[in-house]
């Protein structure tokens, strides 16, 4: 190698590592506790209590359901005691009742996937607010990077926490 490669190498190196750690030092790290503010916001609390109430109204159709089910279980257990039923009836009680108790699983099935879909419905909109929130302190901030504290297992000294920048423009 001569003279002249060896300088323009060099000058390469020295160039590479220039920009190499001018990039990693300009990123501008921040943190926050995304579920605390979450659980904080008041519209997750509407959200809450309108689904606990969804619940409630769910649980009382199937209870509604499940116990004209087991009064018609009840019925026919007591007309066989009693010898009222033949053998055919009997049969015909029993796969009537089977038929039955499958749709109530059907139901519950359904049950849950409304309750699911309510749920999403709700809480979509107050992950929407909270991103924006969040764009608009990262913009405002200068930062390259936010990471989720509940998720980290270390953070350093010169990430900033912003979760208090987030709260305050939530007005909370």
């Amino acid at each position: 190698m001569n003279y002249k490669s060896l300088i323009a190498a060099s000058i390469l190196v020295f160039a590479m590592l220039c920009f190499s750690a001018s990039s990693v030092s300009a990123q501008k790290y921040g943190h926050m506790n995304f579920e605390e503010v979450l659980s904080e916001m008041p519209e997750t609390k509407t959200a809450r209590s309108s689904l606990e109430e969804y619940n409630a109204t769910l649980e009382a159709d199937f209870k509604k359901m499940q116990d004209k089910l087991r009064a018609k279980v009840e019925a026919a257990e007591k007309r066989a005691a009693a010898g009222e039923m033949s053998g055919v009836e009997r049969q015909q009680k029993l796969q009537e009742i089977q038929s039955q108790e499958a749709k109530l699983q059907e139901q519950v099935q359904a049950f849950q996937q409304q309750f699911a879909k309510r749920q999403a419905d709700l809480t979509q909109p107050l992950f929407d607010k909270l991103g924006e929130v969040i764009d608009q302190v990262v913009v405002e901030g200068g930062y390259d990077y936010i990471f989720d504290t509940t998720t980290l297992l270390y953070i350093a000294d010169n990430a900033d926490d912003i979760t208090g920048k987030v709260k305050a423009k939530l007005g909370m």
